[in-house]
């Protein structure tokens, strides 16, 4: 199953919740935003997704700076 991950494809060998994705990235959920095929998706949903064929995601990552 393919999905598409900020631009790049990327295969997976099943399907798989976003928030197990997220967590076996080993992604800090408190400083990404997650936009789910054009939608930013509250974190508290996040459990609620399985992420299938063809979805898109965009991780928008926080970078502190000064």
């Amino acid at each position: 199953m393919n999905v598409k991950i900020n631009g790049e494809t990327v295969e997976l060998t099943e399907s798989i919740g976003l928030q197990k994705w997220v967590d076996e990235q080993n992604i800090p959920n408190n400083t990404v935003i997650i936009e789910y095929n054009g939608e930013i998706i509250p974190e508290e949903h996040w459990r609620t997704i399985v992420l299938t064929q063809g979805d898109q995601l965009e991780i928008l990552k926080f970078v502190g700076g000064g």
